[in-house]
């Protein structure tokens, strides 16, 4: 009898699909196609309120959802001109509410301050992998990776 392969790891992230927010156009963009270079589907968006209508709307499950923990509240909004009405929500935030809404996302934050510099607010947040902001390409792909293929909590 044949012994079954593993499958390779760029085979199994094929069915895999991944939410990124971040508010850096630029960053997003590179980060998005290295995350797709590794063979992941992935979702995009800048803003929390338009992640969270993403991940609402999308037929499918999204494996994995990695959020900038700074990503810009209403008043930071206003103050840049954008118009102010629906709510916008941070990365912790956004986290909260695709956790509650699907248990089984994992998740990932990123940011430019160390986790421990977090407001005690935030104390609350969902469970979730940290990369502190610069990271290089094979950093989140090994954090990907660890994340995804890590047991359920």
């Amino acid at each position: 009898m044949p012994s079954l392969k593993p499958l390779s790891p760029q085979i199994q992230s094929r069915s895999r699909t991944i939410l990124l927010v971040e508010d850096e156009p630029i960053l997003r963009a590179v980060l998005s196609q290295g995350l797709r270079e590794d063979g992941y589907t992935v979702l995009e968006a800048g803003l929390g309120k338009d992640a969270l209508g993403i991940f609402q709307q999308h037929a499918g499950p999204i494996h994995l959802l990695i959020a900038d923990v700074g990503l810009p509240k209403q008043r930071e909004l206003e103050l840049k001109g954008s118009p102010s009405g629906v709510p916008e929500l941070d990365g912790i935030e956004l986290a909260r509410r695709v956790v509650a809404l699907r248990p089984q996302t994992r998740v990932i934050f990123i940011s430019g301050h160390p986790r421990e510099t977090w407001k005690p607010h935030r104390a609350g947040h969902p469970r979730g992998a940290f990369l502190l902001k610069p990271f290089d390409p094979d950093s989140l792909s090994r954090k990907v990776r660890d994340v995804l293929e890590a047991p359920a909590p």
